[in-house]
């Protein structure tokens, strides 16, 4: 399709430039800018589709023009270990203490098991403690889920860089887990600019609910690879260390991710 489009292109300005050439007309020329531009347009859909370097240029432009516009996220943990019964209570003593923690933090309530906290003015997050009799690992689990925030694609990479990942990389120094995992969802107020990659080729009537599961070994020298799951308006990335967790949030929401890498990715369900 897009040697096809390229071939009529060629044909369509030659021509268009030798009537023009001879028989010059207002209303002539406008009807030649028109076709010409859908025309052109529609090659580039089609290249962009075809070549995935080409596609993320066109989106990063796009991403740069919209650097307004609103994303909503949620990000989590979770650590497995042994822990103290204490724990939850020595979690909050940890965050008040400034000389240890350096964000500025407001507790909403705490339980034994159980607590709410405001970080940094902007973060809500709720860290669980189960017991390793109630654990499914056998072991004792943390469980840190954040509440829904409102991120601009112009901020994202600060809010991952200054925030997000300095808080969990604190959190994961102050329980120190013997085996981790951090999740990150992101959702888009109109579409994933990566759905399109992975449904280009298929039929409206075909996409729906359709999911894409990549497994990047590329991110980390783990035996259980990162993962991201790509649907219409969703992203969500499963890591196993705040390295890879930092790499993939930026290069799949400010489309940075090296096309190798995608490449070599390997499709799951």
């Amino acid at each position: 399709m897009t040697i096809i489009l390229g071939i009529l292109l060629f044909v369509f300005v030659a021509t268009a430039s030798y009537s023009l050439y001879a028989h010059f007309a207002i209303p002539f020329f406008v009807s030649q800018l028109a076709g010409f531009t859908g025309l052109t347009f529609a090659f580039l859909k089609a290249l962009s589709n075809s070549n995935l370097r080409l596609y993320f240029w066109f989106q990063r432009l796009r991403i740069w023009w919209l650097s307004d516009s609103v994303t909503r996220w949620w990000f989590g943990a979770g650590f497995d270990g042994e822990f103290a019964p204490t724990i939850i209570h020595d979690l909050v003593d940890f965050l008040q203490d400034r000389k240890r923690f350096r964000f500025p933090v407001k507790i909403d309530y705490v339980k034994d098991r159980e607590v709410q906290a405001e970080i940094d003015k902007t973060l809500t997050l709720k860290v669980g403690f189960d017991p390793a009799s109630l654990s499914a690992s056998g072991q004792g689990h943390i469980s840190i889920l954040s509440k829904s925030l409102e991120v601009s694609y112009g901020h994202a990479r600060k809010k991952i860089e200054t925030q997000i990942v300095p808080v969990i990389l604190a959190l994961r120094g102050f329980f120190r887990p013997e085996s981790a995992s951090y999740d990150l969802n992101v959702d888009f107020p109109d579409r994933n600019p990566f759905f399109a990659v992975y449904v280009a080729h298929l039929k409206p009537e075909q996409i729906g609910d359709f999911r894409v599961l990549l497994h990047l070994d590329a991110y980390s020298h783990s035996p259980r690879p990162e993962s991201v799951e790509i649907s219409r308006q969703n992203l969500h990335v499963t890591a196993l260390s705040t390295d890879s967790f930092k790499q993939l949030a930026l290069d799949f929401i400010l489309l940075s991710a090296d096309t190798k890498m995608l490449s070599g990715a390997r499709l799951g369900g």
